[in-house]
């Protein structure tokens, strides 16, 4: 009894090692396995698999099944297909074929190899089966090869490679690379980058969502039928972390474009990944409809940067919170509260000076400092709305106005010009074949006719630039433009004003205020050429 043969089938099935689904899908492999144990006069008593698993490594459910029964007794055969179903690895292979099994009593039957452990013929395999072994681990490699490859190409197409759509979007149905806007996740991501430009915190956000009792990305993607898996920690309720909501936030997915490449694998045997550094991730813009703009994606990457831990109570930052420097050291201005007649103040003060060392207090009350901000974003609102309706009236400036007209007549005139000189060093080439010039002759005039058309391309190239600086040369509705021009009738200020507009906001020890704006040097050179145009 003790001798009595207990087979047991192993299949395996990959598209990661390149198998071919017809010949090596797991129907397949049963049907020859049985049909060789039928033809040999046993039966298989059991079967493991291992469907959607690479064979270059062992770490799979339905082998260790395998081995768990052949050590515990119950299985002294094993029968495969064929040796790359058992796996693909050479140096595992070795161990398991010339060490494990032996070691174990199993007996290993391959239909396809032809090879059994116990035949007369497996001390002549023993030369032969190596090298089918190296070779299955080397074909699977060169597959690796072949599908990295292939991902790399898509990747750059900017073609959508990941298994799942992030949250916000789904796959197309009729193009499975492509993603298109789910509206109703969409709203939720759009949500989260507004309360973040409101002054929320991600502990905030997370709060507010779960208040909401909206359901978390995970949940959603199960409620529509997707068996969705996600690496990190799950709860036994499904809520809402701030640690997904950062994601959100720092996903540039959410403007249309596609990030991918963002880690690797060590190498085909090993399914451990490391991270890329940031230069070597692929980045495709424009690849599908976005769901939150360029600049509010950047306006919230820059809140990461601020110092926003003075928070209020009802978990909203401050309105200036991040950006208030002192002028002279140039630290954080910190924010403090003191109580009168049960009514609370806020003041800044520099840190610096807070900390014990140099510098001084600068303190200045928030009413006060906020005042001024308004104070200053409307005045430049109103310099930069002036003047963009200046450079709107030169767009309309007849086509009969004399700075145009002169302009086009001197451009004309020089382009005619180099057409002619053109001409003529043909005709002086042609002449220098003929004889009729010498070459010293050639050269010389030549040399002059090159000068003259270098001159004169150099002249249309000033009055053009004349030109379109004279047309349009701040008509150029640029974003920075649109922010300010939204503000220019502002009454109130709110955190997200400040957020677009502001770089940083200056202290002086006096409790005088400046404003730095950012794109502060595009708008000096806005305003100046408003006042020379």
């Amino acid at each position: 009894m003790k001798n009595k043969l207990r087979a047991a089938g192993y299949l395996r099935l990959s598209r990661d090692d390149g198998d071919k689904a017809e010949s090596d899908s797991i129907k397949n492999q049963r049907l020859i396995i049985n049909d060789y144990a039928k033809s040999h006069g046993f039966t298989i008593d059991e079967e493991f698999s291992d469907d959607g698993y690479s064979g270059t490594n062992f770490e799979r459910p339905g082998f260790k099944s395998l081995m768990a029964r052949i050590n515990e007794g119950d299985i002294n055969c094993v029968i495969v297909k064929d040796l790359s179903r058992l796996g693909r690895n050479y140096i595992e292979m070795g161990r398991l074929m010339t060490k494990i099994f032996p070691t174990l009593g199993i007996r290993l039957i391959s239909v396809v190899d032809n090879y059994d452990s116990i035949s007369e013929d497996s001390k002549t395999d023993q030369l032969i089966i190596p090298f089918k072994n190296l070779i299955n681990d080397a074909y699977c490699r060169d597959m690796s090869m072949k599908v990295r490859s292939q991902l790399d190409v898509k990747r750059k197409k900017g073609m959508f490679i990941g298994s799942f759509a992030a949250y916000g979007y789904m796959k197309d149905e009729k193009d499975h690379n492509h993603l298109i806007i789910d509206e109703a996740a969409a709203k939720v991501v759009e949500m989260i980058f507004n309360l973040r430009l409101d002054g929320y915190s991600a502990d905030e956000i997370a709060k507010k969502l779960n208040q909401y009792a909206i359901v978390t990305p995970t949940e959603y993607k199960r409620m529509h039928g997707m068996n969705y898996y996600c690496g990190l920690k799950a709860s036994i309720k499904s809520i809402w972390q701030p640690n997904t909501v950062r994601m959100i936030l720092n996903n540039r997915l959410y403007t249309g474009c596609i990030v991918q490449g963002k880690t690797k694998k060590v190498n085909y045997k090993i399914r451990k990944s490391v991270k890329l550094p940031r230069e070597q991730w692929i980045v495709v813009p424009y690849m599908h409809d976005p769901i939150i703009s360029e600049n509010v994606f950047e306006e919230v990457r820059r809140l990461e940067n601020l110092d926003t831990r003075a928070s209020l109570s009802d978990g909203k930052v401050h309105i200036l919170g991040g950006l208030v420097k002192c002028a002279d050291c140039g630290q954080n201005m910190v924010m403090r509260s003191i109580t009168r007649n049960d009514k609370k103040y806020y003041y800044y003060h520099c840190s610096t000076y807070k900390s014990g060392n140099s510098c001084s207090s600068h303190i200045i009350s928030e009413d006060k400092l906020k005042a001024s901000v308004l104070v200053t974003i409307r005045r430049i609102s109103k310099q930069i709305d002036e003047a963009n309706e200046k450079f709107k009236s030169l767009e309309e400036i007849p086509k009969n106005n004399v700075a145009l007209k002169l302009l086009d007549s001197q451009i004309s005139e020089q382009k005619q010009e180099i057409e002619k000189i053109s001409k003529m060093k043909v005709r002086l080439y042609m002449d220098y074949l003929e004889g009729i010039v010498d070459k010293n002759e050639y050269m010389e005039i030549n040399r002059r006719f090159a000068e003259k058309l270098a001159d004169l391309s150099e002249k249309v190239m000033e009055n053009e630039n004349k030109r379109n600086e004279l047309v349009s040369l701040a008509s150029a509705q640029k974003s920075w433009i649109k922010e300010f021009l939204s503000e220019k009738g502002i009454k109130e200020l709110n955190r997200r004003c400040c957020i677009r507009l502001l770089e940083k906001v200056e202290v002086r020890a006096d409790k005088s205020v400046v404003c730095v704006f950012r794109h502060h040097d595009e708008i000096n050179e806005f305003l100046m050429a408003a006042i020379n145009a």
